[in-house]
């Protein structure tokens, strides 16, 4: 009967030893997924999200010039670091009045400022405007990134806290919300609430576009559109259990 008694609090022993080893916080939130590590937090004072994403990339959970989740941010030129009150071709930064007389960012001399060629399909960190507002360990997505988002999460249109958006929700339970900010051309911010207009870091199929993340109610794409319109931007950030976080 000894014997017996003491095997069976062995067991019970073992037993809550493998208990805490499973889930080392004392929840659920994996759905029995023990080997997911969630990394969200903050950092640089901003709140970031794990999507459990094969690159291991963290989402920013709002955009650039936003509070919350919800809110629009700023809008910016591609490669611009500082709104401005219009937003056209005489306007933009890295070019000569036309969108054919392109400074920066020009693989194509027919694009170039008197056939100029800059082969860089990524825009520098200098022209990075979540790094320049956020500081450093954030950035603007590229767009592949942008690809991955759409292919690790299922999506639906969401009116979160009264605005309309995309909320991307990721297998391990974490979720994301996109607010359909619109987008400026010239003085006008046009479609607000009705679609979402994302720039990514990587130029776009041609040299006087910008890649783009774009969603409406019915449907979500990746392509590009004119470097001078103001979007949005959501940064991301890449994951390093060593960092000190806030």
């Amino acid at each position: 009967m000894k014997k017996l008694v003491l095997f069976a609090l062995a067991l019970a022993a073992i037993c809550i030893m493998s208990a805490c080893e499973k889930d080392p916080n004392g929840g659920n939130d994996n759905e029995g997924n023990d080997s997911i590590v969630d990394h969200s937090g903050s950092f640089n004072g901003h709140n970031y999200v794990d999507l459990g994403l094969p690159s291991g990339t963290l989402w920013a959970t709002c955009n650039v010039g936003a509070d919350t989740p919800e809110g629009y941010g700023n809008y910016y030129a591609w490669g611009e670091t500082e709104t401005k009150e219009v937003y056209n071709w005489e306007t933009y930064k890295y070019c000569n009045g036309a969108h054919d007389q392109l400074t920066r960012y020009c693989p194509y001399s027919e694009y170039g400022y008197q056939g100029m060629v800059h082969d860089r399909r990524v825009l520098y960190d200098m022209d990075d405007v979540a790094l320049a507002e956020w500081g450093a360990g954030w950035r603007m997505p590229i767009r592949s990134e942008m690809e991955e988002l759409l292919f690790y999460t299922t999506r639906s249109w969401k009116e979160q806290n009264g605005v309309e958006g995309l909320l991307f929700e990721a297998p391990n339970g974490n979720s994301l919300f996109f607010p359909a900010a619109g987008s400026i051309h010239e003085t006008d911010l046009t479609l607000v609430g009705k679609e979402g207009c994302y720039w990514s870091s990587s130029l776009g199929s041609d040299p006087d576009k910008g890649g783009t993340m774009y969603f409406v109610k019915q449907s979500l794409s990746f392509g590009h559109a004119y470097r001078c319109f103001g979007w949005t931007i959501r940064p991301v950030r890449n994951v390093n259990i060593n960092e000190v976080v806030d």
